[in-house]
């Protein structure tokens, strides 16, 4: 299996451009924001924002994420940023997680999970969501 790619793909002409490889071995979660220009995306180390052009990398909400845990730590993570429709904010999870325990199905069995609406621009919280 090779390097993660960020890759945008014209709807018109095919054309194709790769953003970046290698420099976030761990990205997941691309999603480009209502007008188009930008993307963001989740990594072990924070939520970044990119220019749709891969231009101006900013992580706006960092998180140091160790594995493995080590035994009476509490870890904390982001993941799953989502725009909201004016392109300003991004609602994303916010977990924590007490043991690295799961469920039979793959669910947390201790820790919670919040979800967070935050500013792309000033990366100020700007409340919880129930």
């Amino acid at each position: 299996m090779g390097s993660p790619q960020l890759i945008t793909i014209g709807l018109n002409d095919e054309s194709s451009s790769v953003l970046f490889t290698d420099s976030h071995p761990d990205i997941r979660g691309a999603e480009v924001s209502p007008d188009g220009n930008r993307i963001a995306y989740w990594t072990k180390s924070g939520i970044w924002i990119i220019n749709a052009d891969g231009s101006d990398p900013r992580r706006i909400l960092p998180i140091n994420w160790k594995e493995p845990l080590p035994k009476g730590e509490t870890r904390l993570g982001v993941s799953s940023p989502s725009w909201y429709p004016d392109g300003e904010y991004l609602i994303y999870e916010h977990y924590r997680v007490t043991r690295t325990e799961t469920g039979i199905d793959g669910t947390l069995t201790e820790g919670y999970l919040s979800f967070y609406k935050v500013h792309v621009d000033s990366a100020l919280m700007v409340s919880t969501l129930p």
